[in-house]
C-alpha cells in the first residue's frame, strides 16, 4: 500500500511538472517574443550606433554586478499563523542572457521563525528596464534596471521544491512567494535620463557683490545682466535591446517632446510551436543585426553624438540654433555702490620723500561697460574634439577721483583730479575643446580640456583729455594705459565628464506592507564607475567604462568617500594649476602721453604699472603698504606686553584703516576700540576696565589681519 501511494505521488509529479513546465515555456517565451519585436524595431528605427543621439550599453558583466545585490535580502512574513516570522531569502540570482530576451534565476530559501531551512525554491525573472518618476525631492526622472517575475500559477512553485510540505502549508508557502511574483524588483542602479528631460537657461539679471564679507566690507557692487532665451532640449528613448552581450538604450535628443516606442500588441492566442519558430528567425535576425555593429561589447559603454556637444558650447556664440536666435549676447556691467580707496601706491621722491597715489571712483555708476560676444564658429575634429573661433568685443568707461600726496598718516592729501577713463577691444580666440584621460593621484578622469591659443587681448584706456582740478578743468594731452591680457592654455580649467571617484546611495525600501518586511543585509550601495577608453570619432564621442558596486554597513568607508567627494575639485585644480602651460610672456603694460609712448623702463612707467597691477590683481608682498602693515602687524602679533611701539603700531594701522575702509566699517571701529584700549593700559597698568591686557591684543590682532587680507585683495573684477 505504501508502494503504491508513493507511485501516485510520483506519477501526480510528472503530470504537474509537465503542466507546470508548459506553462513556464509559454510565459516565458510570450515575453521574449514581445522583447524581440521591441529590439528589432528600436534597431530598424535607428540603425544604432550612430544615427542615434545617445546610446548607452550595460555590459553583463555590470548587470550581474547589479543584481547581485539582492543577495541576501530577507523577506519576512508577518501575519499570524504557520508562516509568522518566516523568512524567504534571495540566495542567489543567476544572469540568463541571449539574444532578444534576458532573465533572471532567482534562488530562494524558506526558513521558518526558528531559523531552520524548510523550502528551496528557483522563480525566473524577467530582466527590463523601466522608467520612474521623479521623487520627493525634484530629482529628475530616470530609468531603472527592474526584474519582472513570470506570472506563474501558484502550483508552479512546487518546481524545485526541495523539501516537502504539506498541501495546505505548501498552498500558505506560494501565497507567500506570489507576493515576490506581483511585486518587481529593482536593483537600485540608474542608468540614465528618462523620456521627455528638458534642459533649458533662462533670462538671468544679477548683482554680484564684489570683494565683500560677513562686515560688508566692499568697495562697490558689480552689476550685470545677460541677455538669453529659453533653450530647450528633450531625451526621449527607444525600447531597449537585449541581446545575449548585455542591455542597450537609445534615445533621441530633440528640440520638441517625443514619446518612446511603442510597444507592439503581443498575440494571446500563440502556440508554443508557433513561438519557437518565431523565436529562432527572429533571434538570427538580430545576431547579424548586432554582429554588424561597430561597437565592441566588452565593456559597458556610453555613446554622445557630436551635436549635444555642439549645442552647449554653442550657448556662448550667437544664432547657432534656430530655436535660439540670440543667445548671451551681452553682459553689462555697472558699479553700483562706492565705499572706499580702490587703489594705493607708495614711491619714493627726493623732494616729497613717501609720496601716495590714491585712487577711487567718483560715483555710484563711476564704472559702466559691456562686454558682447559676436560671433562663435566651431567644428568636429576626429580624435580631438571641438574647435572653436569666438569673436569678443568690449567697451568699458570709467570715472576716477585721483590723489597725489605725501604718505597719508604723516600729513594732508595734495592735488586731487578726476580723470575720465574710456576702453575697448575686439579680438578673436582660436581654441579646442579636447577630450583626454589624465590619472590625477591615482584616479582616472576623462577631461573635457579647453586648449586655447596663446593671444594677447589688448584694451587701450585712456584720459577724455581734460582734468578736473578742485579750481576747474585744463586740457592736457590724454594719457592713455595699453594692457594685455594674455589668454592661453592657463585661462580656463578642464572640466571633469568622468571619473572613478565613488559614490554612495542609501538603502531605501517601502516597509509599509501590512504582510511583508523586507530586511536588508547592507545600510549603503557604493558606486564606482571605471574609465576604461575613449574614442572621438566622426559622429561623436564613445566612452567604455567598467562599473561595480559594493555592499556595506561601514560608516568610517561612507565617511572617507564623502571626504574624497569634497576634494574632489581640489584635486582638479591643483593637477590643473600645476600642470598648465603659459603663454610667452611679454611686455603688458604700455604708457601714453598725447603721441608718445614710454617703455616699461621708464621710472615714472614703472611706478603707473605697478599701481595698475596693484589695482587690476591686489598687491603682492613687495608692495610698500603691504610690507608696511606686515611689520606693524608683526609687532603687533609678537606683543606680550603692551608699551609704546605695540600702541603706536596699532594706531598708524587704525589711521590707514580708517582712510581705506571708512571711520563707520566694524573693523576700523574693532581697531579704534583697542588701539584706546591699549593706550588706557599703557597709562594706567591694571586699570583694563574688566579686559585683561591678552584679550585686548587677541581682538586687537583679528582686526589687524582683516586689514591686511582687505589690502591685498584685487581692486577691479568682471566676471560672469
Amino acid at each position: 500500500m505504501k508502494r503504491l501511494v508513493i507511485t501516485l505521488l510520483i506519477a501526480l509529479c510528472l503530470i504537474s511538472c509537465k503542466g507546470i513546465e508548459e506553462f513556464v515555456f509559454k510565459e516565458r517565451e510570450l515575453a521574449k517574443w514581445e522583447s524581440l519585436n521591441l529590439s528589432l524595431l528600436t534597431i530598424n528605427k535607428s540603425g544604432f550606433p550612430y544615427s542615434e543621439d545617445l546610446s548607452f550599453f550595460l555590459s553583463n558583466e555590470a548587470i550581474s554586478e547589479s543584481i547581485s545585490t539582492l543577495k541576501g535580502t530577507n523577506l519576512k512574513y508577518r501575519k499570524h499563523g504557520y508562516f509568522e516570522n518566516w523568512k524567504i531569502n534571495i540566495a542567489d540570482v543567476e544572469l540568463i542572457s541571449e539574444d532578444g530576451f534576458m532573465s533572471a534565476l532567482i534562488r530562494l530559501e524558506a526558513f521558518n521563525s526558528k531559523g531552520k531551512k524548510k523550502a528551496s525554491l528557483e522563480l525566473l525573472s524577467q530582466v527590463t528596464v523601466s522608467k520612474i518618476a521623479k521623487n520627493d525631492k525634484g530629482d529628475s526622472d530616470m530609468v531603472e534596471l527592474k526584474l519582472i517575475p513570470l506570472h506563474l500559477k501558484p502550483k508552479a512553485f512546487f518546481l524545485g521544491l526541495k523539501i516537502g510540505l504539506s498541501k495546505k502549508r505548501s498552498q500558505q508557502l506560494a501565497d507567500l512567494i506570489t507576493y515576490i511574483n506581483n511585486e518587481p524588483i529593482s536593483t537600485s542602479i540608474l542608468i540614465g535620463n528618462s523620456t521627455d528631460q528638458s534642459f533649458e537657461l533662462v533670462e538671468n539679471n544679477k548683482t554680484e557683490r564684489v570683494y565683500s564679507d560677513k562686515e560688508e566690507n566692499w568697495y562697490y557692487d558689480l552689476k550685470y545682466n545677460t541677455q538669453e532665451k529659453v533653450f530647450k532640449k528633450y531625451i526621449s528613448l527607444n525600447s531597449p535591446l537585449f541581446s545575449s552581450k548585455g542591455i542597450l538604450l537609445s534615445a533621441r535628443y530633440t528640440d520638441k517632446p517625443e514619446s518612446s516606442a511603442i510597444m507592439p500588441p503581443i498575440k494571446p492566442d500563440v502556440t508554443a510551436s508557433e513561438l519557437k519558430n518565431l523565436n529562432k528567425k527572429l533571434s538570427n535576425n538580430l545576431k547579424n543585426l548586432v554582429a554588424n555593429l561597430d561597437v565592441s561589447f566588452e565593456y559597458s559603454f556610453i555613446y554622445i553624438n557630436k551635436k549635444i556637444f555642439q549645442d552647449y558650447i554653442g550657448l556662448i556664440g550667437s544664432k547657432q540654433h534656430s530655436q535660439v536666435d540670440n543667445k548671451i549676447t551681452s553682459v553689462n556691467i555697472n558699479s553700483t555702490k562706492v565705499n572706499g580707496y580702490l587703489a594705493q601706491k607708495y614711491s619714493s621722491n627726493e623732494i616729497l620723500g613717501l609720496v601716495g597715489l590714491y585712487v577711487h571712483l567718483t560715483k555710484d555708476d563711476a564704472i559702466t561697460g559691456q562686454i558682447r560676444i559676436n560671433d562663435l564658429n566651431q567644428q568636429w575634429v576626429v580624435d580631438e574634439g571641438i574647435a572653436a573661433n569666438l569673436n569678443v568685443s568690449a567697451n568699458i568707461s570709467a570715472s576716477i577721483r585721483a590723489f597725489i600726496g605725501p604718505r597719508v598718516m604723516g600729513g594732508v592729501d595734495m592735488a586731487g583730479i578726476t580723470v575720465k577713463l574710456d576702453g575697448s577691444t575686439d579680438k578673436t580666440v582660436n581654441t579646442k575643446f579636447k577630450f583626454s584621460y589624465e590619472n590625477i593621484n591615482n584616479r582616472n578622469f576623462l577631461l573635457l580640456k579647453p586648449d586655447i591659443s596663446c593671444a594677447a587681448i589688448d584694451l587701450k584706456v585712456e584720459t577724455d583729455g581734460k582734468w578736473a582740478w578742485k579750481s576747474g578743468w585744463t586740457k592736457v594731452p590724454k594719457i592713455g594705459i595699453t594692457f594685455q591680457q594674455l589668454i592661453g592654455n592657463d585661462f580656463i580649467e578642464p572640466v571633469a565628464i568622468l571619473s572613478d571617484y565613488r559614490s554612495v546611495s542609501q538603502a531605501d525600501f517601502d516597509n509599509t506592507s501590512e504582510d511583508f518586511e523586507i530586511e536588508l543585509d547592507y545600510d549603503y550601495l557604493v558606486y564606482t564607475i571605471k574609465p576604461k577608453d575613449l574614442d572621438v570619432s566622426k559622429e561623436g564621442l564613445f566612452i567604455s567604462f567598467n562599473p561595480s558596486i559594493l555592499k556595506t554597513n561601514d560608516i568610517s568607508l561612507i565617511d572617507t568617500i564623502e571626504k574624497e567627494q569634497t576634494d574632489y575639485s581640489k584635486l582638479i585644480a591643483n593637477y590643473y594649476s600645476g600642470n598648465k602651460k603659459s603663454c610667452p610672456d611679454s611686455d603688458r603694460v604700455k604708457v601714453h602721453l598725447g603721441d608718445l609712448e614710454f617703455g616699461p623702463n621708464n621710472e615714472i612707467i614703472k611706478f603707473i604699472t605697478n599701481g595698475w597691477n596693484d589695482i587690476v590683481n591686489g598687491p603682492g608682498d613687495n608692495n610698500d603698504i603691504v610690507k608696511m602693515l606686515d611689520k606693524l602687524g608683526g609687532i603687533i602679533n609678537e606683543t606680550t606686553i603692551i608699551d609704546d611701539v605695540s600702541v603706536d603700531a596699532m594706531k598708524e594701522i587704525t589711521r590707514f584703516a580708517e582712510k581705506t575702509m571708512g571711520k563707520n566699517n566694524e573693523t576700523t571701529k574693532v581697531l579704534n576700540s583697542v588701539s584706546k584700549e591699549m593706550e588706557k593700559i599703557k597709562n594706567n597698568p591694571g586699570k583694563a576696565l574688566g579686559e585683561t591686557p591678552s584679550n585686548v591684543i587677541n581682538e586687537g590682532k583679528k582686526a589687524v589681519k582683516k586689514v591686511i587680507d582687505f589690502v591685498k585683495k584685487p581692486r577691479i573684477k568682471i566676471s560672469f
